[in-house]
C-alpha cells in the first residue's frame, strides 16, 4: 500500500508540474541627467536584467508633465507609446544582459529640479521598477541678450564737470569712454551691477565739448553700446542752464552765474499705451490651391516696429515678408504663408509699434485645397499587438474585441468616419503627430468590408473600401455528451520560454487579457496570442481535465478552438486527453484593387532604378511593421546594394522629416517621399509594408505585403 501511494504522489507531481516563477529584478541609468529648457534631447537608456528570467517587456514613464516623449521606434521592440510613457514589447533581455537604446523627449520651457525617469521591466511575474541613476532636471537657457540702454541723461554740468546717467532692462556695469576728439582717451567706469547708473566726469575744462560713448555689460558678459554723442562744458560768464529732455530731442537752456554753472536736469517720460490697427484686405472665402499672397495695413500713432502673422490662431508667429513702409505710422504689409499640406489654417495678423504695444487683425479661415482627402496607410492594433494582414490583405479579429485604427490621410480632411454593417466610426485626429485613429468592434462573426468616408475643408468627399475585416467567433468549452456549454470553466494557457525552454504560465496582462480565464455562462473563453509556442489546460469541477498539443503562432492570431469535456467517472485519474487545437478562420477572396492588374506590366515610376533587378517598398516611420522591414531592408541594402536596386517610400510624409528619420536610424538605404501618398494608392498600398518587385526593365513581378525576412526577399527574384 505504501509504494502504491508513493507511486500515486510521484505520478501526480509529473502529471501536474507546478509553474515555475523566477525572481523579476532590474537596474536602470538614464543620460543627460541635465537638459536645457525647451530642447529635443536624445536620452540614452541602460537596462541589466538582474533577475533570472527574459525580461519581454520595458515600461518608461517621462519624470513629470515637464517633459513630452516622442513616438520613437526601437529596432526588435515592438513599440506602444505616447507624450508620457512607452511600452516595449516583442524583445527580450536574457539573465545579467544590458539592454541600450535611445529615446527622443522635449524638455519643457521652465526650469524644473531633478525628477526620475520611471523605468519598469517584467519578465512574465509581473513589473517591477528598475533601480538606478534615472533623474533628469531642466536648466535655463544661457544668457545671451544684451542689456537694453535708455533714458539718456546729461546733469550737473558745469565748466569743470557733468553728470551722466542712464537705466538698462537688467542689471549691469557702468562704463563711460570720453574726450575732446572722437578718440576719446579718458574712461570712468563702475563695476557695480545696477539698472540704475550715474557716472560723474571730473577734471574738464570749460567751455569745451566732449565726446562720449556709454556701453554696459550683465553678468552673461553681453554688451550694449551706444553710438558717438557729445556735450559741452559751461563757461564761466554763462548764466545757469535748465536742460530740458525728452524720449529723443535734447533742448539746452543756459542761465547765467556767477562762479560755477550748473545744468538742471528734468525728465519728461510720455508713455504710449495705444495697440497698432491691423486689417488684412485678402478675401478668404473660396479655398485656394495654393498657399495666396495675403496682404493688409496697419497703423499707429507713433510708428509700426514690425508686422507677423500666425497660421494656428495666435499660437505661433512669423515676420511677414514686406513691410513697405517699415518705421511709420502707417504701412501695408504682404506675405505668402509658409503651407504645404491642405487644410484648414486660422489666419491672423499683428503689428508691434516702438513702444512694444500689440494690435491683431481678426481670425480667418484660410482653406487649401490642392486635392481631394487621400487615406494613406492603415494601422490595425489591439493593445501592443499589431494585426497583420492575411495574404489577401484581410486583418483577422475576433468578436467583441476592441482594435484601434490608426491612419495617415493628405488632402486636408477635416472628418474621417469609418463604416462597417452600416455602423459608424468616428476618427479623431492627433495634434502631436497629425495621424487619425478611433476604436472599432464586432459583435458578431462574418466577413466585412471597411469602408471610409473623408470629407476636405472645400467640401470635396471621398468614399473608397479601406480593408477587409474577417471576424472568428469565439471559443466554449462544451459538454461531451450533453453538447451544453460548461460555466466557470478555467482554461490556462502556457507559452514555452524560447530562450531556457522552461514552460510558463503565460502572462496576459500586457496584452490587456485575462490569463487563465474562466468561462461565463455559454462556456465562452476569449485569447489572442502573439507570437510563439503554446498548449491548453482546461478543466472544470466534476470534469476530467484535457490538454492540447502543442502549437506554434506566427502572427497575432484569435483562437476560438471548442474544447469538449468529460464528467469524471472514478475521483482518480491516471491519464488525460490531449486534444489537437484548431483555428477556424475563413479565407477572404483576392483583393479586389489592382495589385494583381499590374502584375507583369511596365511602370514608369521607378525609371532610375532600371538596369539591375529591384524591389521598392511603401513604409513609413511612425508604424512598427514598417521600422522593423525598414531594419531588414537596410542589412540587405548593406550586402546586395551592387547586385539589386533597393527604395523605401515614405508615404504621406515630408522628405526633411524621413532625412531625419533616416539619420537617426543610421540607415543607409535610399528613401523616396510620397507626401500625398498618390504614388501609394496606385499601387495599393493600404497596409504597410508593401513590395513591389521589378525585374530590370522596370516590370512588375510581383506585389506583397507585410514585414518580409531576407530570406523571403531574396527569394522572390
Amino acid at each position: 500500500m505504501t509504494d502504491f501511494l508513493l507511486k500515486l504522489f510521484l505520478l501526480f507531481f509529473l502529471v501536474f508540474p507546478l509553474d515555475v516563477q523566477a525572481a523579476n529584478s532590474c537596474t536602470a541609468t538614464v543620460s543627460p541627467s541635465s537638459v536645457m529648457t525647451s530642447t529635443v534631447t536624445n536620452f540614452n537608456f541602460s537596462i541589466t536584467n538582474t533577475g533570472s528570467n527574459n525580461i519581454t517587456t520595458v515600461v518608461i514613464n517621462r519624470p513629470s508633465d515637464n517633459f513630452a516623449m516622442e513616438n520613437y521606434g526601437v529596432p526588435g521592440w515592438n513599440i506602444n507609446a505616447n507624450n508620457s510613457f512607452a511600452e516595449l514589447t516583442g524583445g527580450s533581455i536574457s539573465p545579467g544582459a544590458t539592454f541600450n537604446f535611445s529615446y527622443y523627449a522635449t524638455s519643457g520651457s521652465s526650469e524644473a529640479s531633478s525628477s526620475n525617469w520611471s523605468v519598469q521591466a517584467n519578465d512574465g511575474s509581473g513589473l517591477v521598477n528598475c533601480a538606478g541613476s534615472l533623474g533628469t532636471a531642466i536648466a535655463g537657457q544661457a544668457d545671451r541678450t544684451a542689456p537694453e540702454i535708455s533714458n539718456i541723461t546729461i546733469s550737473d554740468i558745469t565748466n569743470i564737470s557733468a553728470t551722466i546717467s542712464w537705466t538698462t532692462d537688467e542689471s549691469s556695469t557702468s562704463n563711460i569712454d570720453y574726450g575732446t576728439t572722437e578718440d576719446h582717451g579718458s574712461n570712468q567706469s563702475d563695476a557695480t551691477m545696477t539698472t540704475a547708473h550715474s557716472l560723474s566726469l571730473t577734471g574738464l575744462s570749460t567751455n569745451t565739448t566732449y565726446y562720449y560713448m556709454i556701453s554696459s555689460t550683465d553678468s552673461g558678459g553681453n554688451t550694449t553700446q551706444i553710438d558717438q554723442n557729445s556735450f559741452t562744458t559751461a563757461s564761466i560768464a554763462s548764466p545757469g542752464v535748465t536742460t530740458t529732455i525728452q524720449t529723443v530731442t535734447h533742448t539746452v537752456t543756459k542761465t547765467e552765474t556767477k562762479t560755477e554753472i550748473k545744468t538742471n536736469t528734468k525728465i519728461i517720460e510720455i508713455r504710449d499705451t495705444l495697440p497698432p490697427v491691423v486689417s488684412v484686405t485678402t478675401d478668404f472665402e473660396k479655398p485656394f490651391e495654393q498657399p495666396p499672397e495675403i496682404s493688409g495695413r496697419s497703423s499707429d500713432a507713433s510708428r509700426i516696429a514690425t508686422v507677423e502673422y500666425s497660421i494656428d490662431g495666435g499660437e505661433n508667429w512669423l515676420p511677414v515678408d514686406e513691410i513697405m513702409s517699415p518705421g511709420k505710422t502707417s504701412t501695408e504689409f504682404r506675405f505668402v504663408p509658409a503651407i504645404f499640406d491642405d487644410g484648414n489654417y486660422e489666419i491672423k495678423v499683428r503689428a508691434i509699434d516702438g513702444a512694444g504695444n500689440q494690435g491683431f487683425s481678426k481670425s480667418q479661415t484660410l482653406i487649401i485645397d490642392r486635392l481631394p482627402p487621400l487615406i494613406g496607410a492603415s494601422l490595425f492594433t489591439l493593445g501592443p499587438l499589431i494585426l497583420y494582414p492575411d495574404k489577401n490583405g484581410a486583418i483577422v479579429t475576433t468578436v467583441g474585441v476592441e482594435q484601434k485604427v490608426t491612419l495617415s490621410a493628405a488632402g486636408g480632411p477635416v472628418t474621417i468616419d469609418l463604416f462597417a454593417n452600416n455602423t459608424m466610426y468616428s476618427l479623431v485626429k492627433s495634434v502631436e503627430t497629425g495621424l487619425w485613429s478611433g476604436r472599432i468592434k464586432f459583435n458578431s462573426p462574418g466577413n466585412y468590408e471597411i469602408k471610409y468616408t473623408a470629407v476636405d475643408g472645400g467640401g470635396n468627399v471621398t468614399k473608397n473600401n479601406l480593408v477587409s475585416v474577417i471576424v472568428v467567433d469565439t471559443g466554449q468549452v462544451i459538454d461531451k455528451k450533453n453538447k451544453t456549454p460548461i460555466k466557470n470553466a478555467k482554461v490556462s494557457l502556457y507559452q514555452k520560454d524560447s530562450q531556457t525552454g522552461e514552460w510558463y504560465s503565460w502572462d496576459g496582462a500586457p496584452f490587456n487579457q485575462a490569463s487563465p480565464q474562466l468561462t461565463n455562462d455559454k462556456g465562452i473563453y476569449s485569447y489572442f496570442l502573439p507570437q510563439g509556442q503554446y498548449y491548453f489546460r482546461v478543466g472544470a469541477t466534476e470534469y476530467e481535465e484535457i490538454f492540447s498539443q502543442i502549437f506554434d503562432i506566427t502572427i497575432p492570431t484569435p483562437i476560438n478552438t471548442n474544447f469538449f469535456l468529460t464528467k469524471k467517472t472514478f475521483p482518480i485519474q491516471f491519464g488525460w486527453e490531449k486534444i489537437e487545437v484548431s483555428i477556424n478562420i475563413p479565407e477572404t477572396s483576392q483583393e479586389k484593387n489592382n495589385l494583381n492588374s499590374l502584375s507583369g506590366k511596365i511602370v514608369t515610376d521607378f525609371i532610375s532604378l532600371r538596369g539591375k533587378p529591384a524591389v521598392v517598398t511603401f513604409l513609413n516611420s511612425w508604424s512598427p511593421s514598417s521600422i522593423d522591414q525598414i531594419t531588414i531592408l537596410d542589412s540587405i541594402f548593406k550586402k546586395e546594394g551592387k547586385r539589386i536596386n533597393f527604395e523605401g517610400v515614405a508615404v504621406q510624409e515630408k522628405s526633411s522629416k524621413i532625412e531625419v528619420f533616416a539619420k537617426r536610424g543610421g540607415y543607409e538605404i535610399p528613401f523616396l517621399s510620397d507626401p500625398d501618398g498618390t504614388l501609394a494608392q496606385k499601387f495599393s498600398a493600404i497596409n504597410l509594408p508593401t513590395h513591389v518587385f521589378l525585374d530590370r526593365k522596370g516590370t512588375v513581378l510581383k506585389i506583397l505585403s507585410g514585414v518580409l525576412t531576407e530570406e523571403d526577399l531574396l527569394s522572390n527574384f
